[in-house]
């Protein structure tokens, strides 16, 4: 039977590598995005390329009625069941906490917290009937917060607590539900967010003497999923090259 999985924020970093190499294991993926662009369609046909078929969902997960356009498209396509489910779209509201404005907070939370259990929960049925995997994806700010991140760092903090509690809820149910909190990895986010100087520093001071990739963060999830990792629910799995 063909499996199928949904990522959430597909288009680009550690989303893309997610994409890619759940096609490698041999699953359909329903790629989730913001909008349409050139990054869309190159991940769609690098799934494609190992023969599973991709698909797209472009929605804005800040808007909590999306998510239901989401579900709705999972129907559609892989009927009644749901082997894996990745919410890894994310938001950072960075700044000084005092100068953020109100839609930039409420912004941050329905992306990374609200939409995530609200997907999850809309899903539960499905991963059900597939005994399946919801991985979330956190952040290692969740537990060593920095400045003027404060809100991206509060939700990544909820989405650890909502793994371990999923997970007692679910596990009778068969499905496993697990957490991946990534270090400084080579993303757009995190190019945005720093310069070549800062991304040298932080290279310096992590054990093994580099920025993470996205793919990196990928074979976590995918170690994850697999058999071998049966017994695992309810954990967060930091993925930071032994950063802090």
């Amino acid at each position: 039977m063909k499996k199928s999985a949904i990522v959430t924020g597909g288009a680009s970093g550690i989303g893309r590598a997610i994409c890619i190499a759940l096609a490698q294991q041999g699953f359909d993926v329903l790629i989730v995005c913001r909008k349409a662009s050139a990054a869309l369609h190159e991940v769609e046909e690098a799934c494609r390329t190992y023969g599973v078929k991709a698909y797209s969902s472009l929605v804005d997960l800040s808007d909590a009625e999306a998510v239901k356009e989401i579900v709705e498209t999972h129907n559609r396509i892989f009927g009644q069941t749901l082997d894996v489910l990745v919410n890894n779209a994310a938001e950072t509201a960075s700044g000084s906490f005092g100068q953020l404005a109100p839609a930039q907070i409420e912004k941050a939370v329905n992306v990374n917290l609200l939409a995530p259990i609200q997907l999850t929960h809309q899903l539960m049925p499905s991963l059900k009937n597939a005994r399946g995997n919801v991985i979330n994806i956190s952040s290692i700010n969740a537990t060593h917060p920095v400045r003027g991140l404060s809100v991206y760092c509060a939700t990544k903090a909820g989405m650890e607590t909502f793994t371990r509690s999923l997970a007692i809820d679910a596990g009778p149910d068969g499905v496993r539900v697990n957490c991946v909190s990534p270090g400084c990895t080579n993303t757009p986010m995190f190019s945005n967010a720093t310069t070549p100087e800062i991304r040298t520093h932080i290279a310096s001071e992590t054990p093994l003497q580099r920025i993470g990739e996205p793919e990196d963060i990928a074979n976590v999830v995918c170690l994850l999923l697999s058999e071998k990792a049966k017994w695992i629910t309810g954990e967060t799995i930091t993925a930071s090259g032994g950063l802090y």
